[in-house]
């Protein structure tokens, strides 16, 4: 039976869509459900974004002109926050990538030794 949800197509770039792709397979799940669920995701900022700009388009010339100042300087903190969580995963996905090209495990797991390997040792004298 077809959806009764609202319908909208999209036209993306090549390396957007070749991104999606390659998630959704990874979760094996569509690339509509993917976009969904991203446009789920920023739906309660996306709401407050829409509120202050309807709100800022009612206001007064001049509270518009300080509003504009405020949500640039919003914009810095956000960016600067951002950067800091994108770095995060930058560094984790070199960790893994290099974890794999030398086939040990990651660093966190290094020097982890079995029981049974303990008991062998005790067992010898070691």
């Amino acid at each position: 039976m077809p959806s009764k949800k609202p319908r909208i197509n999209l036209t993306v770039p090549q390396n957007l869509n070749e991104t999606l792709a390659r998630l959704a397979e990874l979760q094996g799940r569509s690339r509509s459900a993917v976009v969904v669920d991203l446009l789920e995701a920023i739906h309660p900022p996306l709401m407050r974004t829409v509120a202050t700009l309807e709100a800022a388009q009612a206001a007064p010339k001049e509270l518009r002109e300080n509003l504009r100042q405020t949500v640039e300087d919003m914009e810095r903190e956000i960016n600067a926050a951002l950067g800091c969580g994108i770095e995060q995963m930058d560094m984790l996905l070199q960790q893994l990538q290099s974890s794999a090209t030398r086939g040990q495990p990651p660093h966190s797991n290094t020097g982890v030794r079995s029981d049974s390997g303990t008991q062998n040792q005790q067992d010898s004298g070691g």
